[in-house]
């Protein structure tokens, strides 16, 4: 709280003292890329009340409180005037009208430093209420408003031991409470740890998850809290501390008795460094990298890492990566593309005045290709001059036909293709991550009728010459089936491959010498007729 401030006066001295010893300085701190300063980012601070003589708000919004019979007293650093002490009777202080405040808000921080006193409970409190020593309340109206207080947006209190709890326990709670939806819990801690013990707690909120911190502890992480953005009512916001309405004595609220040494409220969530900042060096541990990596769902082998680490209050002046093939960096941030498959270890290293900090992870490389996902049916098409064929894609969620040319539809899954010559074409898919895929498309028309060559003897006697049996084409055929009969009308080979021929055996074994009847079954393309042919072969061996 008391640094801050020095350092500020400090510097204005230093700087127009020794001008140059300024710049030097600058140049200095440049040097040592990604310096942290070891202090709480003020961005989003609405409120920062250090109560160093007075209650003004020095987060430069001018949010002044009003002190209501609060007297100045020594704070946490035993310094004089330097926090507001609470008779528990009638004493308070109000910061009115925070604009910044007026708003929706899906997260936020209150940090607040205090020490209670004298927390008993109130025989005038009936069951099944608890005595509750409110310190702070966030609300609408003024603070005679049993209303403003019931809907407010937090309130936070200790009680003391009650009924059905241990005797030396105590609890912290709190409340938030945005028109019809509330919450409310706390947590636990012996009453000698909190009566006449400086406390720093905070509040950290972002949309359903609120977290409490006691000192440097995280006590309670609710994860499943409605989200609430919402104030109820119409008034000026504000935020009381130390004072209840009296309208809510019956419930069992009472005011504070205690210090109150330092409140700052955020727009943003805190991280958990920034936290332990405000408490001070007792948090200080060691520093914990983090890393992120993010793969590129299009290309496995494209990599995204990031360094995450929360490093408020460290003074990190370097950071280095190293991966395991030997490439470094020492961005924060960086894109890398792996060029082989297999596992790859990445090390972030962050220096710090305080010793050099270590994290290591390991990345699976599946594949350095693009990723596939696109189907074809069939991507080499025989077409008979003047008819059509339609070509069935599969596995994106949008096409693209490349050229756009004799086809019914260029972004169709099952277009219809009447080319009049022959065509190639770059077809391009798109899944619902955004990748791309591609596949080629080749189309040959041919004229129906296209001439089939069928030999009348062959010589399977294994001098490579003239050893086996089939037909030729100028260009491939569609249904085709090709079967051999023997004299007596059995079939002796069959085959629905044009390329596949009849060596003249019928499992393993040679046939003799002779005629053989054949039949032949094709057509040219698609769209061409059915040819069916006959005729004889001689073997001769």
């Amino acid at each position: 709280m008391f640094l801050s401030v020095i350092i500020l006066i400090e510097y204005k001295k230093f700087y127009f003292t020794n001008c140059m010893r300024t710049i030097l300085s600058v140049l200095f701190a440049l040097f040592f890329i990604g310096e942290i300063e070891a202090q709480i980012s003020s961005d989003s601070l609405i409120l920062y009340i250090p109560f160093n003589g007075n209650a003004n708000d020095i987060s430069g919004n001018n949010y002044h409180g009003v002190v209501n019979g609060a007297g100045l007293t020594s704070g946490a650093d035993n310094q004089p005037n330097n926090a507001y002490s609470f008779n528990g009777i009638d004493n308070s202080i109000v910061f009115p009208n925070i604009s910044k405040l007026n708003s929706a808000l899906k997260e936020f921080t209150i940090l607040i430093r205090l020490q209670p006193q004298n927390m008993i409970p109130d025989a005038t409190v009936v069951f099944p209420y608890w005595t509750t020593y409110l310190f702070l309340w966030w609300h609408r109206n003024n603070t005679d408003s049993v209303n403003a207080f019931f809907q407010a947006r937090m309130r936070t209190g200790w009680q003391p031991p009650n009924t059905g709890t241990s005797a030396n326990n105590s609890f912290l709670s709190y409340m938030m409470y945005w028109c019809s939806i509330s919450t409310a819990s706390g947590y636990q801690k012996d009453t000698a740890l909190v009566e006449n013990q400086w406390v720093s707690i905070a509040y950290v909120y972002k949309e359903g998850h609120l977290r409490i911190y006691h000192n440097c502890t995280l006590e309670n992480d609710w994860k499943n809290l409605p989200v609430i953005d919402e104030l109820c009512g119409t008034g000026p916001v504000q935020i009381s501390l130390g004072n209840v309405p009296k309208g809510v004595f019956q419930y069992g609220y009472r005011n504070f008795k205690g210090k109150i040494d330092e409140l700052r409220v955020y727009t943003r969530e805190l991280s958990e460094n920034e936290v332990k900042l405000f408490v001070g060096d007792l948090c200080k541990g060691p520093l914990q990298p983090e890393i992120k990596v993010t793969t590129d769902p299009c290309y496995p082998n494209r990599i995204k890492i990031d360094d995450i680490t929360d490093t408020a209050g460290y003074n990190v002046h370097r950071r280095k990566w190293q991966l395991s093939n030997g490439d470094t960096s020492d961005l924060s941030s960086f894109d890398y593309s792996f060029q082989n498959t297999g596992r790859v270890s990445v090390s972030l290293q962050l220096f710090t005045s305080n010793g050099t900090f270590l994290k290591d992870t390991t990345l699976i490389i599946s594949s350095v290709d693009g990723k596939k996902f696109l189907s074809v049916n069939q991507d080499f098409i025989t077409l008979c001059n003047g008819h059509d064929a339609q070509v069935q894609l599969a596995g994106g969620t949008s096409y693209k036909w490349e050229p756009c040319t004799y086809l019914n539809d260029c972004t169709s899954s099952s277009p219809v293709i009447k080319p009049l010559t022959d065509m190639d074409y770059n077809v391009y898919a798109t899944d619902g991550s955004g990748c791309i895929d591609t596949a080629a498309v080749h189309v040959s028309i041919v004229k129906d009728g296209n001439p089939v060559y069928v030999p009348t003897v062959f010589t399977p006697n294994g001098d490579g010459k003239n050893d086996r049996f089939g037909i030729s084409s100028t260009q491939m055929l569609q249904e085709f089936r090709l079967q051999i009969f023997d004299r007596w009308g059995e079939c002796v080979f069959t085959t629905g491959k044009f390329s596949e021929k009849w060596d003249g055996t019928v499992k393993g074994r040679a046939v003799p010498s002779g005629v053989y009847v054949w039949t032949l079954h094709y057509k040219s393309g698609a769209g061409c007729g059915i040819k069916e042919k006959k005729g004889t072969v001689m073997l001769i061996r």
